[in-house]
């Protein structure tokens, strides 16, 4: 199933519905998880390391969307960058 979350550490962080299929750079620490597309940033998330769990924002979350219409869903591609220290 494809959906809007990225998936760090089998965590998964949402991320907003008009960025399907583009790729995001994650850029993390022991806290944060921040979110990046083509070094302009979207959204940022507390860090969550329960695996197979998901953390989302109101304003990342479009599951009322597609509650009524059939979609065809994309994933999106994820490329981690350098954890900061």
């Amino acid at each position: 199933m494809r959906n809007s979350y990225v998936s760090l550490n089998s965590h998964y962080y949402s991320v907003p519905k008009e960025y399907i299929g583009d790729t995001v750079e994650l850029l993390y620490d022991g806290g944060i998880v921040e979110i990046y597309h083509k070094f302009r940033h979207i959204t940022t998330h507390r860090r969550d390391d329960t695996p197979f769990t998901y953390s989302e924002k109101e304003s990342t979350n479009f599951r009322e969307y597609y509650m009524n219409i059939e979609v065809e869903w994309m994933i999106y591609t994820v490329r981690h960058v350098k954890s900061i220290r």
